[in-house]
């Protein structure tokens, strides 16, 4: 049996409604900040944002 991983590669913020991308986070994104309980993650850019998520400026831009 094969097992399957899923790569983590946004976290938003419920806070603040922001998705950033993991892979290209700069400083300004403070992703560490975030606290555990306001953090969702996902595999998809376009499924957080489907889910209302603005696409932050520093480490995705300005893609919605």
């Amino acid at each position: 049996m094969r097992s399957i991983q899923y790569m983590i590669l946004y976290v938003c913020n419920t806070k603040s409604k922001i998705v950033h991308n993991a892979t290209l986070e700069t400083r300004k994104c403070k992703i560490e900040e975030i606290k555990t309980e306001e953090r969702e993650l996902y595999t998809s850019l376009m499924k957080a944002i489907m889910q209302g998520y603005l696409a932050c400026p520093h480490c995705i831009g300005n893609t919605t």
